[in-house]
């Protein structure tokens, strides 16, 4: 299956299981860069990007929160990394999770 739309299907469901709805949280008014981190409300998981170690490369992830060594459970670029820090994560008018670059409206 196509990364980008598995990601597009699975993401919701994590959002469902706790995800916190603070000023940080992805809405149609506010997309989530490259920086950004939203942390479940039992502060079990962290969405955002990353790098993996000894990597340029940058992917939107969900990892373990407050452990010593960053655990990711689930990767949703992993076929198409960017490859810079401008990374956008996007809801659009359809209610889809979109990963584009900064600037740019075509999905990554």
């Amino acid at each position: 299956m196509n990364p980008v739309k598995c990601f597009l299907k699975t993401l919701p469901f994590f959002l469902l299981l706790g995800f916190s709805f603070s000023s940080d949280s992805i809405t149609p008014q506010h997309s989530m860069k490259d920086g950004d981190v939203v942390v479940s409300n039992g502060k079990t998981f962290v969405l955002g990007f990353f790098s993996p170690v000894n990597s340029k490369f940058r992917y939107v992830g969900i990892w373990y929160y407050q452990v010593t060594e960053q655990t990711v459970v689930w990767v949703a670029n992993r076929e198409k990394p960017i490859n810079d820090t401008s990374g956008v994560l996007s809801i659009d008018s359809r209610g889809n999770l979109v990963l584009h670059r900064q600037n740019q409206t075509d999905p990554v």
